[in-house]
C-alpha cells in the first residue's frame, strides 16, 4: 500500500475516507498552481462536474480510470500495478 501521494507528503489518517484524501491534496495542488477546480477537471481530460462531485464529497468512490488521470494531471499520484479488477 503506497501511504503518501506526493513529495510533499500528504498521508492518510487512519479511518480518513479516499474523499477525503483527495479534498485536502487537491486544496494543497490547487493552491500550489494557482489552479481552479475546473481548470484541473479539463486539464485532467474529466467532467469538470464530476470533479466537482468528487471533490466535494458528492461522489464517493472516484474510478481507477479518474485517478489515473488526476495523477497525470502532475498531481504525482503514485500507483502501482494491480491485477485486480
Amino acid at each position: 500500500m503506497v501511504t503518501t501521494l506526493d513529495p510533499v507528503c500528504v498521508q492518510p489518517v487512519a479511518g480518513e475516507s479516499l474523499t477525503a484524501l483527495l479534498q485536502r491534496y487537491a486544496s494543497r495542488a490547487m493552491r500550489a498552481k494557482s489552479k481552479t477546480q475546473a481548470q484541473i477537471a479539463r486539464d485532467s481530460w474529466l467532467d469538470v462536474s464530476y470533479v466537482s462531485r468528487l471533490l466535494s464529497g458528492e461522489r464517493q468512490n472516484p474510478s481507477r480510470d479518474a485517478l489515473i488521470l488526476l495523477g497525470n494531471w502532475d498531481w504525482s499520484l503514485r500507483l502501482r500495478k494491480s491485477t485486480s479488477c
